[in-house]
């Protein structure tokens, strides 16, 4: 049996010569060139989808490397990494933030780029300036960790870049492919793996870090049970955590049932509300996402894990040898990478067709906050 006839590749001249237009606007429609009707992309891709056109993504990083006047045989172009933060430094002065900065470029590297930081409160900053820097500079997609609320209010141009959010959550008019911790696993992984150890009253507590005066009524609304957690302002990871202790809830025992608590030492620098709750709820396991929970006990006399066990859901250098979730935001801020690396390789910017969303799981580890429960 002969093989069968290989068919010749498509090319772009083809493309033309059946639709009528130049090569270069083929190839631009094929980039969704903003600079391009949106009827001309449309008509000259869906040419292309009926001749069978298939791009070579070899061909599109080397000549996305002469496009940017970069050596082909280094890197091809640069990744941007937005830092919103007011603090140009937050990235970099916490450890474990610095996590996903450097992990982003050694694996950006790795796959052949840069990787680019772009401070968007820097002085004079305007969506124009930051086009101008990351044209300037080869960007040719965005890394956006943190809060994205400064750029939807930039009003930026996204059409020319591919963008990877590295958050649970983006706003409506952002609406962008996303990489995060799944939070609301990990928090399912604690509580079952401390059920393992034989803990049973298991209880989850959280610091709200520098929230406005207006919240503390709200979580004191919601510890009360007055308030759900949808009707007000909580970061993506507690959002998350608390939806996944609330399915917790839904399969243990009535008499084990507590509810979660919210507390912050901003406006409770004594810690009062939640050495109340510590003794109220009597809990022999406590799931948290704050190292001041340790001293919360010892102030409340309460000894851990002798009588109390403490799980972290993000471990880190903070909290060394407690039990708990790794997180692993460096394989996080990989994943995101990878992904932006495929959108800009296979030349889709700006808003995709379907979003698509990566959750990185943690590991429980082991640690001496939580051994196995003796009782």
């Amino acid at each position: 049996m002969s093989a069968p006839e290989k068919q010749p590749r498509i090319t772009l001249r083809d493309i033309a010569a059946e639709t009528g237009y130049s090569h270069t606007t083929v190839s631009r429609a094929l980039r969704c060139d903003p600079r391009l009707k949106p009827d001309t992309i449309q008509k000259i891709q869906q040419a292309a989808d009926q001749m069978g056109y298939q791009p070579n993504p070899m061909l599109a990083s080397l000549m996305q490397a002469m496009r940017t006047r970069r050596d082909p045989d280094t890197l091809i172009a640069n990744i941007g990494w937005l830092n919103t933060h007011p603090d140009r430094d937050h990235w970099h002065e916490h450890s474990y933030f610095a996590h996903y900065v450097e992990a982003a470029r050694k694996r950006a590297r790795e796959q052949g780029y840069g990787l680019e930081e772009l401070w968007t409160a820097e002085p004079g900053m305007t969506a124009k300036r930051l086009q101008q820097i990351a044209d300037s500079r080869g960007v040719q997609g965005f890394l956006v960790p943190g809060n994205v609320t400064p750029l939807a209010e930039m009003q930026f141009d996204w059409n020319p870049y591919a963008v990877v959010c590295l958050r649970e959550r983006a706003p409506a008019q952002l609406n962008w492919n996303r990489s995060s911790i799944a939070q609301r696993e990990n928090l399912l992984c604690a509580f079952r793996r401390l059920r393992e150890l034989g803990y049973q009253r298991i209880a989850y507590a959280s610091v709200i870090y520098l929230p406005a005066a207006s919240q503390v009524t709200e979580m004191d609304a919601f510890n009360e049970g007055t308030l759900g957690q949808d009707s007000f302002l909580l970061m993506d990871a507690i959002r998350e955590q608390l939806a996944g202790f609330s399915y917790t809830q839904l399969w243990v025992e009535p008499e084990h049932q507590i509810r979660p608590f919210l507390y912050c030492d901003r406006f409770d620098p004594s810690l009062h509300k939640l050495k109340t709750w510590l003794k109220q709820v009597r809990a022999d396991a406590v799931i948290t996402n704050d190292h001041a929970m340790l001293r919360a006990c010892e102030l409340t006399g309460l000894r851990v894990p002798t009588d109390l066990a403490l799980a972290h859901v993000n471990l880190d250098d903070d909290v060394p040898d407690w039990a708990g979730i790794r997180p692993y935001p460096e394989r996080l801020a990989s994943a995101a990478v990878d992904l932006l690396c495929t959108h800009i390789q296979c030349n889709e910017r700006g808003e995709p067709h379907f979003t698509k969303h990566i959750r990185i799981a943690g590991d429980w580890v082991d640690g001496w906050t939580a051994p196995p429960c003796s009782a």
